[in-house]
């Protein structure tokens, strides 16, 4: 908000309301010149802009009003500082596979993962993918950190591992990834997933299968 006070003994017309960030301010929000201000009175406006910067940052803007009276030209300067403060990022994770069922001994699954960041401010960067019982992810199938995920976006990867055991038997495992802003502050998010095994067919032929061709995932 703007405000203009008249402290002089006479009316002022106020002929110019100037913003050194943003500009002339005539027309910009509620404001508009010439104004003419009785004494004692005053006039005040407000306009909406946009301030942007990294934490502790802040804008510094001058308003300068100038105009004339019967003594001469009047003018006078007001200023506001207004700071950027931090916001923390934060992330989300899922993790799906496929197919979700293997035939035993052991079967091969492709585990898809996103990290999403769900934070609207800034980019975050990935900096850890790690799987709980497959690793480090760093260098698997296609995952590689570290990577910049910008505010609202995701990041998908995906790798192959075996999984094995009897029917009856599953796997469940569990990815956490790690994140930071610009600032170094840190998020986490976990995604888990399960694999079940399931009893081979054995064929008339002698042909085995787990049929597990439609027991498949996708990630939204």
């Amino acid at each position: 908000m703007v405000r203009i006070g008249n402290i002089g003994d006479t009316s002022v017309d106020i002929m110019s309301l100037t913003d050194d960030v943003h500009g002339d301010l005539n027309g910009q929000g509620s404001c508009s010149v010439p104004q003419t201000i009785a004494i004692g009175e005053f006039y005040e406006c407000s306009f909406s802009a946009t301030v942007s910067g990294n934490a502790d940052s802040g804008e510094t803007d001058t308003v300068t009003a100038a105009g004339s009276g019967p003594a001469g030209t009047v003018n006078a300067n007001g200023v506001t500082t207004v700071m950027v403060t931090d916001v923390l990022p934060t992330i989300s994770l899922t993790k799906l596979p496929s197919p979700m069922f293997v035939a035993e001994p052991s079967g091969l699954v492709t585990f898809t993962i996103r990290v999403r960041n769900t934070g609207t401010a800034e980019s975050v960067t990935l900096t850890t993918l790690m799987d709980d019982i497959h690793g480090d992810l760093d260098g698997q199938g296609d995952c590689s950190v570290p990577q910049t995920i910008p505010a609202d976006l995701s990041y998908y990867c995906s790798f192959t591992a075996t999984v094995a055991g009897t029917a009856g038997d599953s796997e469940t495992d569990t990815v956490t990834a790690a994140a930071t802003d610009d600032e170094l502050n840190e998020t986490y998010a976990q995604g888990t997933a399960t694999v079940s095994v399931v009893a081979a067919i054995i064929f008339a032929d002698g042909f085995e299968s787990g049929d597990t061709s439609s027991w498949s995932s996708t990630i939204p």
